[in-house]
């Protein structure tokens, strides 16, 4: 079998692609190519329109990312990351099974439940993704690619699930309009998607002022879709008067400033006009933002504000009334306080509602259980916790791994070409997004989330793997 190299987003010359890349493409598998093309923008445009289309999708991306890693073996074989994914995998499994059939037989349907949400979840599908966009035989360009496609799905429900009464209530600070998604995967959406909207306005916006006498169409609806696209964004993001959004936004947002200005410290000053301009678009974002929720967000906090300073000057949880912020924190004491009693290897992958009710109740597991979380104890609201609780320190390693291996990539991609610096640093800031949703919710291993960080970390261990099979080729 012939060797193939991925080299990426490949530099260009006169006529199209260099003489290597086009040996690439020729040696490679065209079918393949396009059935990896033709799988991974259906799973990416449908995930947010139709869940049942999309897992087909996925289906069909995982026959040929089979086939695509039996036939260079020779590489996989010797991937630790690879591996790292089979254990977690092998390990959610046997972990679920001892649980089932040891453990907790009673519940063992909740247990094999568990099993099967979590094992195509984090490690999996990130290296799923990853693997087809390598199979692509252009990473950065589908990646971006994939990425765009989700948010025309994305955009395609919004017009499809939005009644326009209820969101111009919610505008008005009369209500709140979740758009038909469920509250804990919006957090992670709600924010994720006003941050990439910001960078690719901000990216499309410096590519248009740059363009002079060139594509000037082009770049007029390049401008014309920022503007829709930003409206779209301020929208979704204060639709749901969410908190924990407007801070995963806030945070989002800070980390691409920051890298962004360290990544072109060396431009900004020669394009003073296209920074000022793109400053500007953040500054009209963040205040249209701000402006259109402020009164409800000065609302929702100022109702928890005597709450954080009683605890911070000592009071104890179980003299506190029940509250948004006293309940999260009862979930974030207690959980963490029977994570420590089963470190290594959790409780299984049942849960924590379906745990305690094999008990008949935590409070015969633990007799000091918040009064907060009478009656409310089902999960924990922390994705961290909630890995540890079920899998411990074992299982919960190999999804921290991939995660910082695509932060580690992503950082590495801030000193290649455009592109690849743009990605990098949507995706650092979408990992800090995802890392401060994870202490608020726990819905790592649902659809609704899995559709959205499984893309954006994909493309960037699709950068890895690239660069790591083009070694290997060159080697062998």
């Amino acid at each position: 079998m012939q060797s193939i190299e991925y080299l990426g987003a490949l530099p260009q010359v006169a006529g199209g692609r260099d003489s290597v890349g086009q040996v690439g493409l020729r040696v490679q598998s065209v079918r393949l190519q396009r059935w990896a093309i033709g799988a991974v923008y259906a799973a990416c445009f449908t995930a947010p329109i139709t869940h049942s289309l999309s897992q087909l999708a996925w289906a069909l991306m995982l026959v040929i990312a089979i086939i695509f890693v039996k036939r260079h073996w020779s590489y996989f074989g010797r991937s630790l990351l690879f591996w790292c994914v089979v254990f977690y995998c092998s390990y959610v499994l046997v972990r679920g099974g001892y649980a089932a059939w040891i453990e907790s037989p009673s519940i063992a349907e909740s247990h094999w439940y568990g099993v099967k949400q979590w094992i195509k979840s984090g490690p999996f599908i990130i290296m799923l993704f990853g693997v087809l966009l390598v199979a692509t035989g252009d990473w950065i360009r589908h990646g971006l690619g994939v990425l765009i496609a989700w948010i025309l799905g994305f955009l395609v429900f919004l017009s499809l699930n939005t009644s326009l009464e209820p969101l111009l209530n919610a505008m008005q600070g009369n209500s709140r309009f979740f758009f038909e998604i469920g509250y804990g995967s919006l957090t992670l959406i709600s924010p994720v998607f006003a941050l990439g909207v910001l960078v690719l306005v901000v990216w499309s916006t410096f590519w248009a002022l740059r363009q002079r006498s060139r594509h000037q169409v082009f770049a007029l609806l390049a401008v014309i879709a920022s503007v829709f696209l930003l409206a779209v964004a301020t929208v979704v993001l204060v639709a749901p008067k969410s908190r924990g959004s407007w801070v995963s936004f806030v945070i989002g947002c800070i980390v691409v400033l920051v890298f962004m200005c360290w990544v072109y410290r060396k431009e900004l000053p020669l394009w003073w006009k296209e920074s000022v301009l793109g400053l500007l678009f953040m500054v009209i974002f963040a205040g249209a933002a701000f402006y259109t929720s402020w009164g409800v967000v000065e609302a929702r906090w100022s109702q928890e504000s005597d709450t954080v300073a009683a605890l911070a000057q000592g009071k104890h949880l179980e003299e506190m009334d029940r509250s948004s912020f006293t309940i999260r924190f009862a979930y974030m004491v207690y959980g963490f306080e029977q994570v420590k009693s089963r470190w290594l290897i959790g409780y299984g992958p049942a849960g924590m509602g379906a745990i305690g009710d094999y008990h008949g109740g935590w409070h015969n597991i633990d007799p000091d259980v918040p009064p907060q979380m009478t009656g409310r104890i089902s999960n924990l609201h922390n994705s961290h916790l909630g890995a540890l609780f079920r899998f411990g320190i074992i299982g919960y390693l190999p999804i921290m791994i991939v995660i910082g291996l695509a932060t580690l990539e992503a950082s590495r991609n801030l000193r290649l070409g455009s592109a690849q610096r743009v990605l990098g640093i949507f995706v650092l800031g979408f990992v800090a997004i995802l890392m401060f949703w994870g202490m608020t919710e726990e819905f790592f291993e649902k659809f609704g989330v899995e559709q959205l960080y499984a893309p954006i970390l994909g493309v960037i261990i699709a950068s890895f793997l690239s660069r790591r099979l083009t070694s290997h080729s060159t080697v062998h």
